[in-house]
Order: C-alpha cells, then sequence, then structure tokens
C-alpha cells in the first residue's frame, strides 16, 4: 500500500512540472498532409533558408513532423535530407519561459498567398549584458503550426537581422 501511495505522489509531482506544449496543439488542429513552406532570410550571413514542414502522423502524445529544407548560401543552392522532428504533447513548464515580462501583443491582418489572414502578434525585447534582441513574431490559428511572420533583430555587441515568413500552406 505504501508503495502505491509513494508512486500517486510521484505521477502527482510530475504532472505538476509539466504543461502542454503549444506548439503540438497549433499542429494537433490539422489532419496528415497539411504543410507549410517557410523563407527565412539571415541578412548577416546572406543566407536564403526554404523549409516545407509537413505533418505525417498525429497522435494522443506526439506529433511527426517532416522538414525539408533548401538553403541559398552565397549563391550556391543546397539541399539537405529530409528530417523528422517529434512534437510531445507536453513540455516541462521550465521550457516554457515562463517568467518573463509580458509581451506587447495586438491583431493585424496579412495577406499570404492570396488570402488574409487574420494574425495575433507578439512583440518583445529581451536585453543580455551590452545586446538588445528585438523580435515580433505573427501567428494564426489558420495555419499549421501557426507562424506566419517573424522578424528579429540583435544590436549590440554581436548584429544580426533574420526574417521568416510564411509562403504558402496547406490545411487539412
Amino acid at each position: 500500500m505504501l508503495n502505491v501511495t509513494l508512486l500517486a505522489l510521484l505521477v502527482s509531482a510530475l504532472s505538476h512540472d509539466e504543461m502542454a506544449n503549444p506548439e503540438y496543439r497549433r499542429w494537433a488542429a490539422f489532419e496528415g498532409g497539411s504543410l507549410v513552406v517557410i523563407k527565412t532570410i539571415d541578412e548577416a550571413h546572406r543566407l536564403e533558408i526554404t523549409s516545407t514542414t509537413t505533418l505525417k502522423s498525429k497522435g494522443d502524445k506526439e506529433i511527426a513532423l517532416e522538414i525539408q529544407i533548401s538553403m541559398l548560401v552565397a549563391g550556391r543552392k543546397i539541399e539537405l535530407p529530409a528530417q523528422v522532428r517529434m512534437l510531445p504533447a507536453t513540455i516541462e513548464k521550465r521550457l516554457a519561459g515562463e517568467g518573463r515580462k509580458k509581451p506587447e501583443t495586438g491583431e493585424e491582418t496579412l495577406k499570404i498567398a492570396q488570402r488574409d489572414l487574420l494574425c495575433t502578434w507578439t512583440q518583445t525585447l529581451i536585453e543580455s549584458g551590452q545586446s538588445k534582441i528585438r523580435s515580433k513574431v505573427w501567428m494564426c490559428a489558420a495555419v499549421p503550426g501557426g507562424l506566419v511572420r517573424m522578424e528579429s533583430e540583435t544590436s549590440g555587441a554581436t548584429r544580426m537581422k533574420m526574417k521568416r515568413h510564411l509562403v504558402s500552406f496547406v490545411a487539412k
């Protein structure tokens, strides 16, 4: 009986350290074959990346995403082999970024692939040492994975500017 009680306490303690994975939730609303094509431009390194992420399988505990990446580096195209990424349904709370300053948020309609998408945006500023990182992310529930646009700029000791945007998507 003591072992059962200890096991119940352990399970209870572990479950309090986990939470629903928001990335899993953003893909779980869609069926297999749903996909997004996202272009990333890193101006500092003259790098352009196009990624195609496809929902391959969906279960109660995890989702399998296949990611195909094509890069354009200094005018040279590089195709990488497809990779499978597993998204668990739950994550540790410490991985969720709790305790940070509340970001600025709002709504904006963006036109992507001849569609008007109502997006929720979040803007943050993170200061670390002599560097500042400003980022703004636009998300939309109608898009598998949710990401529609992301802009990030680092200033200070390290300078970097990166933009990601949704090129197309198939929602099943």
